[in-house]
């Protein structure tokens, strides 16, 4: 591991992007960001042009089966209900739904979910010199991280995290305009206490509902991140659960994924 330099704590040389009122200590670490759009797209392209691959898209997996020693999926499309097999193996790799079909294989899942909804604002601002990449690190926080395609992407927990249950059914995923405008306007709000010029840097592209995109977030826990003591800090029962042939992966962190799924390869082939 590289070492975290720490830059300031409390003092004059604050660097003045920042609003040192607010903020106890600062550190510098190593850490990069990845644009997950820009992977996003590359991991499409490929899917796409791949002559070995059947993509069936827009599609719910309702059941994963095993009959005559193969696996088989049952899906629906438009309501029409579809099935696909024989596989030799299944790799449950959905999101949300993913406790959902592995409890078809597994039984009931141990241990407690706590699923949020969390929104964050991306915004391509003419100038951002006076914008740094930063994290609040301790209770419910924010980030700001600029990528090199020039979007910036904006998050400040208190206004962003929208919905939270132990049950995925219970977590509201769809919001008004008028409540992602104010998510837009609450989270540069939140941000400019830490980075003063967030606000007259960010105003500037005139925040609109489109810019504000949600996501589930996923991990084990029964209390929300201002608990220190929420599992929601410890993302280590991550990996590969496998049972003949099916394998369910929790990725814990999009940075795990890429492990993951070479792992899951080298299982396949043995």
């Amino acid at each position: 591991g590289m070492p975290i330099q720490r830059v300031w704590s409390r003092s004059p040389e604050v660097p003045e992007r920042y609003n040192s009122d607010k903020i106890i200590a600062h550190y510098q670490t190593f850490e990069r960001s990845v644009d997950t759009r820009e992977v996003a797209a590359h991991l499409t392209a490929c899917l796409e042009s791949h002559d070995q691959i059947d993509l069936h898209l827009n599609s719910q997996v309702l059941k994963n089966y095993k009959e005559n020693g193969f696996w088989h999926l049952q899906t629906k499309h438009d309501r029409r209900i579809e099935n696909f097999g024989p596989f030799d193996f299944i790799i449950n790799s959905s999101w949300e739904g993913r406790l959902k079909l592995d409890e078809q294989v597994f039984g009931p899942e141990d241990g407690n979910w706590f699923h949020r909804y969390k929104t964050a604002v991306n915004l391509h601002p003419e100038n951002t010199n006076n914008i740094p990449n930063c994290t609040a690190i301790i209770g419910k926080y924010g980030d700001i991280i600029k990528y090199p395609s020039g979007r910036v992407y904006l998050s400040w927990y208190p206004a962003g995290m929208l919905s939270a249950s132990k049950k995925i059914r219970g977590v509201k995923t769809h919001y008004s305009d008028a409540i992602k405008c104010k998510v837009a306007k609450d989270t540069l709000t939140g941000l400019s206490q830490f980075v003063p010029a967030v606000d007259s840097v960010f105003s500037a592209c005139a925040p609109k509902a489109g810019d504000v995109a949600g996501g589930i977030i996923m991990a084990r826990g029964k209390s929300d991140i201002d608990d220190s003591k929420s599992e929601l800090h410890q993302r280590y029962r991550i990996g590969i659960k496998l049972r003949e042939g099916y394998l369910s992966i929790d990725t814990g962190k999009y940075t795990c994924g890429p492990a993951f799924a070479e792992q899951a390869v080298n299982r396949i082939l043995g």
